[in-house]
């Protein structure tokens, strides 16, 4: 099944207001190979207003040697019924290491039956960073999943202004922008008495509003934040309840606003 092909060496599809029914099937997107240079190969894809609806788009290409730098912008589309990507980078030491950067601004990702959205199956040389600008990820229901799978060494992911609708995603190397969570023992607290801690929130300036959150029941006490300098947040525990009261340790947030 074909979209589009390059006729020249280092051409450029654009894919725009297409819905892509893979049908639970895999297809492969061919890019422009650094060795063989074949001239039918695409250099690169740009993909505006496209559905991907079930099934797994995997860019790759022949020769299983290094591809060309690889820039693949994703503008508002749309992923659903477990659709995801794959990227199948095979690099062969001897060649220089190329770079991939992959962009999803606008998108929205329905998780409800997804178990992935991106894959990289090869280990990289080069590197690879992948955005996600502006996207809402959601699922009918309650759902932890990780984003990014396979050979993740030498990727970089940084997710900005997005939306995490009944979804919590749990890569290790997914940052959030404007969000740092940390694992956090409150001590315990006598009535009356107000401790506190420091989170590292970068981008965080004075004057900023934040927002602080915890994972476990607060017994009464209360807890809140405020950016004391550059790039830190002072976490401020305070108990008025009357009683002594100690915190089970939990997962501490905190997010710009």
């Amino acid at each position: 099944h074909r979209l589009d092909h390059a006729s020249t060496a280092g051409s450029i599809v654009k894919t725009n207001g297409l819905l892509v029914a893979l049908n639970g099937n895999t297809y492969t997107a061919q890019l422009a190979n650094k060795n063989l240079g074949w001239a039918s190969h695409i250099n690169k894809f740009v993909f505006d207003d496209v559905t991907f609806n079930s099934g797994n788009m995997i860019f790759a290409g022949a020769g299983g040697q290094n591809f060309y730098d690889q820039d693949i912008p994703f503008n508002r589309c749309r992923f659903e019924n477990g659709s995801s990507l794959t990227f199948n980078k095979t690099e062969t030491a001897g060649y220089s290491a190329s770079t991939a950067k992959i962009v999803f601004k606008e998108c929205v990702f329905d998780l409800t039956v997804a178990t992935r959205i991106f894959n990289n199956t090869v280990a990289l040389l080069g590197a690879m960073t992948i955005d996600f600008i502006d996207c809402t990820f959601v699922s009918d229901t309650p759902k932890s999943l990780a984003f990014i799978q396979g050979q993740t060494a030498n990727i970089t992911a940084v997710a900005t202004n997005c939306r995490f609708i009944n979804v919590t995603n749990t890569d290790s190397i997914l940052q959030i922008a404007g969000t740092a969570k940390t694992t956090y023992d409150p001590p315990s607290l006598a009535n009356g008495v107000q401790q506190s801690t420091t989170v590292t929130l970068t981008g965080a300036k004075v004057g900023d509003n934040i927002n602080v959150s915890f994972d476990k029941s607060l017994s009464g006490t209360r807890m809140w934040g405020e950016v004391t300098s550059a790039n830190t947040v002072t976490i401020y525990h305070r108990n008025d309840t009357g009683a002594v009261v100690d915190v089970a340790s939990g997962t501490l947030t905190v997010k710009l606003i």
